[in-house]
């Protein structure tokens, strides 16, 4: 087959349903098909490349719009629909989908869209403004396409209700890509260690991007908790990203007085990140929306025991291997912290449990048949 990704963004640019798309993508030219990423030049670097068999094409962007790259040059591309069995678009809410599906009124090619997750802004106006684009243009572009994927129940319950044929909605969860976890280079986290003076640390870890939506105050609200209330001074919060709150972060850091408690990394490669996971004795994800986190999956398949948010997509998928907290609630979340550094026995069964599962559920050799299968169906359905 010849399949079109066409997403706001793709590599260099970091985040996890750019990570999706790009495992996704090389899963699928693995298994012999011609896949194509269409995306926005943002970052700016090469506009078009091979990489793992995979055709990355990179149209240049003058604005971004709530992170939102509006690409003018995605309106030019329409006469090449019909050179791709299957176009593929990634979240309802990116100028790419729009632009896929007013097309798709016009040429009815096979189009498909995977919603990664419900999206909140935690601010008011901006989630105002969600919420009418949601029931108007999202739903317009929920009810052109062909199938929907969703990465939970709640997700399928929440595009359901936008009057959507549930039989139009598949869940297909996130994965990961075990291959990259197996260099020799990145077995050995005493460099990390070394590097951040983590000597004889217990170290709470965040990795991801460093925007409002992860959560980062009220972990940093729960950590001047921590501070308070216990008297020992050996655990350390390594927060890894970059993004257009980290400075907001560090500023609220030393606001606090939990500067000296907290270390920002900024982003970091890949052989260090793996590094971070391998010395954290607890992973922190303390998000106010998430399709189904990549990181996650990272910190489950390498043992580290997870502390996260009882929102859907994370409470769908690990309710029963993670300890789960309300969003927003940062003393919940200090005591979450607390306990589990404190309770071994509960770290290592959670650490052990969650390793399991990411290994026998969330592979992509697995996941990538789910979306073949798919996309053979509607093949054959148009002939």
């Amino acid at each position: 087959m010849k399949i079109l990704q066409f997403a706001p963004y793709c590599s260099p640019y970091i985040g996890g349903q750019e990570s999706y798309i790009y495992n996704l993508s090389k899963y699928l030219a693995k298994r012999g098909h011609d896949v194509h990423i269409l995306a926005s030049n943002y970052p700016i670097t090469k506009n078009i490349e091979k990489i793992d068999n995979i055709t990355i094409e990179r149209i240049n962007v003058k604005i971004r719009i709530l992170r939102n790259p509006l690409t003018l040059g995605f309106l030019k591309i329409k006469s090449r629909y019909k050179n791709f069995d299957i176009i593929h678009i990634h979240n309802e809410h990116s100028f790419s989908s729009m632009t896929a599906a007013y097309y798709k009124r016009r040429y009815n090619f096979p189009l498909i869209l995977t919603n990664h997750g419900i999206l909140r802004f935690d601010n008011f106006i901006f989630d105002i403004f969600e919420k009418i684009y949601s029931r108007t243009i999202g739903k317009k572009i929920f009810k052109l396409v062909d199938r929907i994927i969703t990465l939970s129940p709640a997700d399928k319950h929440y595009v359901s209700s936008f009057d959507i044929n549930p039989n139009k909605i598949i869940i297909i969860p996130n994965a990961i890509d075990p291959s990259r976890f197996e260099s020799h280079n990145i077995s050995d986290k005493t460099r990390f260690i070394t590097k951040y003076k983590l000597e004889g640390k217990q170290i709470v870890l965040y990795t991801g991007q460093i925007i409002r939506r992860k959560g980062i105050v009220y972990l940093l609200k729960s950590i001047k908790l921590i501070k308070m209330r216990s008297t020992e001074n050996n655990t350390i919060f390594v927060i890894i990203g970059d993004g257009n709150f980290l400075k907001k972060a560090q500023k609220i850091a030393k606001d606090l007085k939990i500067h000296d408690s907290v270390i920002f990394t900024g982003h970091v490669d890949w052989n260090e990140l793996i590094q971070a996971y391998k010395s954290a004795s607890v992973y922190v994800l303390p998000s106010l929306s998430e399709g189904l986190p990549t990181t996650i999956l990272e910190a489950m398949f390498l043992g580290v025991p997870v502390i996260s948010t009882n929102i859907p997509g994370v409470e769908d998928h690990f309710k029963n291997y993670a300890v789960l907290v309300p969003p927003k609630n940062f003393e919940a979340l200090a005591n979450a912290i607390m306990n589990l550094l404190h309770d071994k026995k509960l770290a290592q069964k959670l650490a052990l449990e969650g390793k399991k599962l990411v290994k026998t559920k969330y592979s992509w050799e697995m996941i990538v048949k789910e979306y073949e299968s798919v996309y053979k169906e509607m093949i054959l359905q148009r002939n």
